[in-house]
């Protein structure tokens, strides 16, 4: 795997002369949605994943930051109604802040709905190359009911040398793509986090992501800084939900 150490001033001087521009259509916003409910050690648990959307495939999702200049990362778990506090994340034992391996959730498959960020992989292994995601040191234990990152990140590099050798163009790693399949999610978005809650709770947050158009528009290598987004899950229907509103569309077109 391809490691950098960096702080989230670092993620920013990447590409501050962009932070002030408006930013290209591609990135259309963050989203939250329920993936499923699981049953762990008795309790049932709600699994949010939290995407950042695109409209062209060759987007790519780099960081995830917290930072001093454009603002913290918070993320709070809330209680049914989101008029209070809710019940403290999900943190599998044994595991960090990135997505499982294989391995670990063979060990433990409760470890499949830990807490953590990512970069398109909710497995490490969904890509051909390992999960090339990182943290910066300042990156705290995504863990409780609030948690505040003023100055770190998760994040992976935009290019990489895939086949170690220097005559050859290097690619962006799959997984920070918006139209990579490999994590089996077809739609133009990019994983970034997984927030695992007691069931009926919610989540809410606010982060930053940095993001490169496609290569080849004439943007070149410069990275897109989008703070402050927002997501709330008590506005969106679960998975139970949406499949009830689908099907009363679909009575409603068939009484036509």
């Amino acid at each position: 795997m391809q490691k950098m150490t960096l702080s989230a001033a670092g993620l920013m001087s990447m590409g501050l002369a962009m932070a002030g521009q408006t930013a290209s259509a591609d990135f259309q916003n963050v989203s939250i949605e329920q993936h499923t409910t699981v049953s762990i050690g008795g309790s049932d648990y709600d699994v949010f994943r939290v995407y950042a959307n695109f409209s062209d495939p060759n987007d790519r999702l780099v960081a995830i930051f917290g930072s001093p200049t454009l603002g913290s990362l918070t993320i709070e778990s809330r209680n049914s109604d989101d008029t209070g506090v809710g019940g403290a994340v999900y943190n599998a034992p044994g595991m960090g802040n990135l997505a499982p391996t294989e391995d670990q959730i063979a060990t433990n498959p409760d470890r499949e709905w830990d807490t953590f960020g990512t970069i398109g992989l909710s497995v490490w292994e969904q890509s051909p190359y390992g999960n090339m995601a990182a943290i910066t040191p300042q990156f705290p234990n995504l863990e409780g009911t609030t948690y505040t990152m003023s100055n770190g990140a998760w994040y992976i590099v935009p290019t990489f040398d895939h086949d170690n050798n220097a005559g050859t163009p290097q690619i962006p790693p799959p997984q920070t793509q918006a139209g990579w399949t490999g994590d089996g999610d077809v739609a133009l978005r990019v994983l970034a986090l997984q927030l695992t809650v007691p069931a009926g709770g919610n989540i809410r947050g606010i982060i930053n992501i940095d993001w490169f158009p496609p290569p080849g528009q004439g943007q070149g290598e410069a990275v897109v800084h989008q703070p402050f987004q927002t997501f709330n899950s008590f506005t969106v229907p679960g998975p139970g939900s949406l499949t009830l509103l689908g099907l009363a569309a679909l009575l409603r077109r068939r009484r036509r």
